[in-house]
């Protein structure tokens, strides 16, 4: 006696398609979630920034070669640009469904780049020293070997509508 084994495989898969379904719905709200976010941060950034310039230009004792002062500012600046390229990131993931490394990289030298420039020299150890330009080096390395790369094939994202190339 043979089993019909159809109505069931039918069912699995209808099933499978369900929770993959659900899956990318909660994947989509939480990255729309994730946007509003970045932009109220964003916006709070900026709003911070332009007054601590304000302060900075309406204090008798502002100083244009304040180092203390312009590395602060600086540091702002570039938190802003920072969440800029992620908020960047989050849209090209909405609408490629595809999380490009080469953004990410360079999210990340941004981020060193600030560390480093608002970091004060003297209070950390020569090692510290060699694992952040080590850290820099490496960045700067993959984002050329990414921009020079020959991408035919793309890595799938879990949960993810398109199909990689094959």
């Amino acid at each position: 006696m043979k089993l019909h084994t159809r109505p069931l495989k039918t069912w699995l898969g209808n099933i499978k398609r369900f929770n993959m379904n659900i899956l990318r719905t909660f994947e989509t709200i939480v990255v729309w979630i994730l946007v509003v976010m970045m932009v109220l941060v964003l916006c709070i950034s900026l709003v911070q920034l332009g007054y601590t310039i304000f302060i900075y230009l309406t204090e008798e004792t502002f100083h244009i070669l304040d180092e203390k002062a312009m590395m602060n500012l600086l540091g702002s600046i570039l938190i802003v640009l920072i969440g800029i390229e992620l908020l960047d990131t989050i849209k090209i993931y909405l609408k490629e469904d595809v999380v490009h490394v080469e953004i990410v990289i360079l999210v990340a030298i941004i981020a060193l780049a600030r560390k480093i420039i608002v970091m004060d020299f003297d209070k950390y150890s020569p090692w510290s020293l060699m694992a952040l330009s080590t850290m820099l080096i490496a960045l700067a390395a993959g984002y050329y070997l990414i921009k020079n790369a020959d991408c035919r094939y793309t890595v799938p994202i879990p949960f993810s509508k398109k199909k990689s190339k094959e």
